[in-house]
């Protein structure tokens, strides 16, 4: 083997990008990924030049996702982080289901805690589902627009 191959700098290292941890019964809790964004601009004669890094030894984003006695999952949120830190959460979701355990409504936040998304499902028999979507847009003044979407699905 040769000796140098450690110290070589011709072969490019592989950072690590993402993780995932798990609970006891298999679901995963956290899916994060490495890369902290870092972003510069400068201006100079009136031209503006803007760039970003990632550094890979620090968390850029975690997904959290917690799960009820019955194995769904009840809500998932998405934090920015800052030096390995929680620096503010970006959004969230929120998941309610029937007495049967079939999914009824998922409800996004953002980091306002405003609504952005709200799904409706819907049971239109043995193998049939339906959901209305509805997305909500904001402007300075409060909602600007509310705009829905009708989806039917054929379950197997």
């Amino acid at each position: 083997m040769n000796k140098n191959y450690e110290r070589s700098k011709w072969r490019k290292k592989i950072a690590q990008v993402e993780y995932k941890r798990f609970d006891k019964k298999g679901n995963t809790v956290e899916w994060g990924m490495y890369g902290e964004t870092t972003c510069f601009s400068n201006v100079k004669d009136n031209i503006v030049t803007l760039w970003h890094t990632h550094n890979y030894k620090k968390l850029n984003y975690v997904d959290y996702y917690q799960f009820d006695s019955k194995n769904n999952k009840i809500s998932d949120e998405c934090w920015i982080f800052k030096d390995n830190k929680r620096n503010y959460l970006l959004d969230k979701t929120i998941f309610e289901y029937d007495s049967t355990g079939k999914l009824i409504k998922e409800v996004e936040y953002d980091k306002y805690n405003r609504i952005t998304m709200r799904k409706d499902y819907f049971i239109l028999g043995k193998n049939r589902t339906a959901s209305k979507d509805s997305v909500f847009s904001f402007s300075d003044e409060g909602i600007a627009k509310v705009s829905y979407k009708s989806r039917y699905h054929n379950n197997k």
